[in-house]
C-alpha cells in the first residue's frame, strides 16, 4: 500500500549519519523550535550570572549556541548554500563539545 504523503519513488528509511552531516537541510518546525528554545536558554545563562552574584557559565553558553548553531541554523539556511550548511554544522558541533569540555573542566 503506497502512502498518499509520499512521492512515488521517494524513500522512506531513516537518514544515514553522512546524510545529515553532509546532506542538504530540512526545513521543518524542529528546527524553528531548537533556535527559540537554545536562544532562550544562552539568554539566561547570560542574564542569570548578572543579576546575582553568581559565577559565569562559559561551558554552558558555548554548549547551547553551539547546538543553536547545529540544530537551528544549519537547518534553515537554503538548500543552495551546502558548503555553508555543512561548515555551520561542524562549527556547531565543535562549540558544542568545546562547550561540554569546559564544563568539565
Amino acid at each position: 500500500m503506497v502512502d498518499a504523503d509520499t512521492p512515488a519513488g521517494a524513500s522512506t528509511s531513516r537518514r544515514t549519519f553522512k546524510d545529515e552531516l553532509f546532506g542538504p537541510p530540512r526545513h521543518n518546525s524542529a528546527a524553528k523550535f531548537s533556535v527559540v528554545a537554545f536562544g532562550l536558554v544562552l539568554a539566561a545563562s547570560l542574564v542569570a550570572p548578572s543579576l546575582s552574584w553568581a559565577e559565569a557559565m562559559p561551558g554552558t553558553s558555548l554548549t547551547t549556541a553551539g547546538l543553536m548553531v547545529l540544530c537551528g541554523f544549519a537547518e534553515l539556511i537554503d538548500a543552495h548554500h551546502r558548503r555553508l550548511v555543512v561548515a555551520l554544522r561542524f562549527a556547531g558541533l565543535s562549540a558544542a563539545l568545546l562547550g561540554l569540555l569546559l564544563q568539565l573542566l
